[in-house]
């Protein structure tokens, strides 16, 4: 917490704060758990929360014979957070950021893996946050 009345021009503000937080699911190497075209629940934003950015952190390349993507949304089947995103190489891959959610919001992963069956892929999906409406005090007039 920071007092902010001891900086000038800022004498009738009372004390504020906020909260800084981040979810993230790990995509099985065993892909036999999850389904081509299925939509899959992160976690959920609190209300008043900016996200700040949101990656995918391939570990082991996945390796489908035709397609090994993943987009990131808010909604179900969406892709507001990252669209076609590659589980096809090993290392970061960062969807899109600067995001205000307003309400309590689920962050959703739908798979796009298809040709031959694949036997390798490791991944995980991070998405931090900035609660800005999480003020421990009022403002004061």
């Amino acid at each position: 917490m920071t007092d902010l009345r001891k900086y000038a021009g800022n004498n009738r503000k009372a004390l504020t704060s906020s909260t800084v937080g981040s979810i993230g699911i790990t995509l099985p190497g065993n892909m036999g758990t999850i389904v081509n075209g299925e939509n899959y629940k992160v976690g959920t934003i609190p209300a008043g929360s900016l996200i700040t950015a949101v990656n995918l952190v391939v570990t082991t390349a996945f390796n489908y014979g035709t397609t090994n993507t993943v987009d990131l949304g808010t909604t179900v089947g969406g892709a507001e957070l990252g669209n076609d995103l590659s589980l096809a190489a090993t290392g970061v891959v960062a969807g899109t950021g600067s995001i205000y959610v307003a309400v309590d919001t689920d962050i959703y992963f739908t798979p796009t893996i298809d040709g031959t069956a694949g036997t390798a892929g490791d991944a995980k999906v991070v998405v931090e946050f900035v609660e800005t409406d999480s003020y421990m005090a009022t403002f004061t007039a």
